[in-house]
C-alpha cells in the first residue's frame, strides 16, 4: 500500500507506524459509514463536515484497505459493507431524494477510494431502477500511479495534449438561449452524463440533469477535478467537463432562477447570486476537454438560425399569459368562420 502514496509523505512512516495509521483511520471511516446509514448525517450538527474530508482528495484512503478490513470483519445488521459503502456515497451524491433509486450494482472495476467511488456514482456507473441507461465502459486508467500523489509529477493537464479546435461558440448563458428559442428540461436521470439537446422547427429543448447545490457542493467538484488530473484517474474527464459545460450556461442570477424554475437545480446553498459564483469559481482556470462538442454544436447550429430567434421574441413579447393565446385563438376563429358566413352567404340582390 505504500506505492500509493507520495514517497515525500510517507518516507517518515515506517510499515508499521504507517500499517497502524491506516488501521484506525479505516476503522473510523468505516464504522462511520455503517452509523451515517442509520440516521440522516446531515441533520446531525457539524457531522457535514466529517464528511466534506472524507471526500478531500489528500485524505483518501486506498478502497483495497477498507476491502481488507471489512472483509475481516462480521456486520450483522444492516447490509453488507461493500453495499453500505456505496450507499452511503450515493447519498452524499445525488440530489434530495432521488438517491432511493439506485440500485446497488457491482462495479466492473475496483475504485480507487472514495472519491473515485463518488465520481463514479454521479457520472451513472450504476444502475437506476426506473431507467435503463445504456452499459457504459469504465473508462481506462492512465497509470498505476495514485490519485494521492502530489506534485507535478502526479497531474496530467488534458490542454497539453495537442492544440484545442474547438467550436465557435457566441452563446454565453441561459437567457440568451431562450432568446433564440431553446428551453431547459430535466433530464430522465441525474447522472451527469445525461445531457442532451433536439431542435423542432423553430424551438430546442436542452435537457440536464438535476442537481443539488449544497455546502458541499464546491468542495466536492473541486477534489474530482483534481482527481481527474492525477495520473491513475479514469481518462474521460467527465466531471471537468460537465463543470465547463455549467459554467457556459450560468452566468448571472438570472440564468440560476431559470434552472431552478424548470426544477434542474435545487439550491440549498443562498442566493441565485451566491451560486453562479460558485461554478464561475470552479471553473476558473480550467480548460474544457470538450466532452460535449456536439451537444454544443447543435445547439450553436440553432442558436444562429436568426428566425428562430425572430420567432421567440414574438412568442415571448405577444404570448406570454394563457389570456393572450386565448384572444389570438379566438379572433383567427372569428375570422374564420366570418370568411366561411361570407362564402355560404346567398348573394345579395
Amino acid at each position: 500500500m505504500k506505492k500509493c502514496y507520495d514517497y515525500s509523505s510517507r518516507k517518515k512512516y515506517d510499515d508499521v507506524k504507517l500499517a497502524k495509521m491506516m488501521l484506525l483511520d479505516g476503522c473510523f471511516l468505516l464504522q462511520f459509514i455503517r452509523r451515517g446509514g442509520m440516521i440522516n448525517i446531515f441533520k446531525v450538527p457539524k457531522i457535514d463536515f466529517v464528511v466534506q474530508d472524507l471526500f478531500l482528495l489528500e485524505n483518501q484512503l486506498p478502497y483495497g484497505v477498507l476491502k481488507l478490513i471489512f472483509e475481516g470483519e462480521n456486520f450483522k445488521v444492516g447490509l453488507p459493507m461493500e453495499k453500505n459503502i456505496i450507499k452511503f456515497v450515493t447519498v452524499i451524491g445525488m440530489p434530495e431524494g432521488l438517491s432511493s433509486e439506485i440500485q446497488l450494482k457491482e462495479v466492473n472495476e475496483e475504485p480507487s477510494h472514495l472519491l473515485d467511488l463518488l465520481r463514479s456514482a454521479l457520472l451513472g456507473r450504476f444502475q437506476m431502477i426506473k431507467s435503463q441507461p445504456e452499459k457504459e465502459q469504465q473508462p481506462k486508467r492512465k497509470g498505476k500511479l495514485s490519485s494521492s500523489q502530489g506534485g507535478k509529477e502526479g497531474l496530467r493537464w488534458p490542454w497539453k495534449k495537442g492544440k484545442q479546435r474547438g467550436i465557435r461558440q457566441s452563446f454565453r448563458h441561459i437567457k440568451e438561449l431562450n432568446a433564440a428559442g431553446i428551453y431547459l428540461k430535466p433530464s430522465r436521470t441525474c447522472f451527469l452524463r445525461d445531457i442532451s439537446f433536439k431542435s423542432y422547427f423553430f424551438c430546442g429543448y436542452l435537457k440536464l440533469p438535476p442537481i443539488t447545490i449544497d455546502d458541499f457542493t464546491k468542495t466536492k467538484f473541486l477534489n474530482m477535478v483534481a482527481y481527474e488530473m492525477c495520473l491513475d484517474a479514469p481518462d474521460d474527464y467527465a466531471i471537468t467537463s460537465y463543470i465547463c459545460f455549467l459554467d457556459n450556461l450560468i452566468d448571472h442570477a438570472d440564468d440560476v432562477k431559470e434552472l431552478r424554475s424548470k426544477h434542474i437545480l435545487h439550491n440549498l446553498f443562498g442566493s441565485d447570486e451566491d451560486v453562479a459564483q460558485i461554478f464561475n469559481k470552479i471553473s476558473n482556470g480550467l480548460v474544457d476537454p470538450r466532452i460535449y462538442k456536439d451537444v454544443k454544436a447543435r445547439i450553436q447550429k440553432h442558436y444562429d438560425k436568426r428566425v428562430n430567434t425572430w420567432i421567440a421574441q414574438a412568442l415571448h413579447d405577444h404570448f406570454r399569459s394563457p389570456w393572450t393565446v386565448m384572444a389570438f385563438i379566438a379572433a383567427v376563429l372569428i375570422l374564420f368562420l366570418t370568411r366561411v358566413q361570407t362564402y355560404y352567404a346567398p348573394p345579395g340582390n
